[in-house]
């Protein structure tokens, strides 16, 4: 989920429609909520609730808006099923600026996860799974 560029299909593999639509909910939903937090993160540098002093905040906010725009995150905001975008691309960001913490791409992005947290399998026990006439499925995502 969190390196595909794409929506997840199941390859031919026994694996449930509603399990891959899952899948790809749990992954558009990590890439919105991750493109979310890079606009905020740039309007907080912007109206100076980030950032030490004027500086900082210049840079953060210049060098944050430059790698949105090099990753097509800035404008327009992307959409849904997020095609050629994964949730990785908070990873490209960096930054070493000085050592206050609002210098640090790292230290706003530590609560996004990676990887993301898989799905949990007793979300789809069920008639529809017990009924599978294949062996045990393993679902690693």
């Amino acid at each position: 989920m969190s390196r595909s560029d794409d929506r997840v299909v199941s390859f031919g593999l026994p694996i449930l429609t509603n399990v891959i639509v899952s899948i790809n909910k749990s992954r558009e939903n990590a890439i919105h909520n991750l493109v979310i937090t890079l606009h905020e993160t740039r309007g907080a540098f912007l109206d100076g609730t980030r950032g030490c002093y004027f500086e900082c905040r210049s840079f953060m906010y210049g060098t944050l808006t430059m790698q949105m725009q090099s990753s097509n995150l800035l404008s327009p905001n992307p959409k849904a099923p997020f095609l050629n975008l994964n949730y990785m691309i908070w990873c490209k960001l960096s930054s070493n600026f000085h050592d206050c913490p609002d210098a640090s791409f790292a230290s706003f992005f530590a609560i996004l996860k990676d990887p993301l947290e898989g799905l949990d399998l007793q979300d789809f026990t069920g008639s529809s799974l017990e009924n599978l006439s294949h062996g045990a499925i393993c679902m690693h995502y």
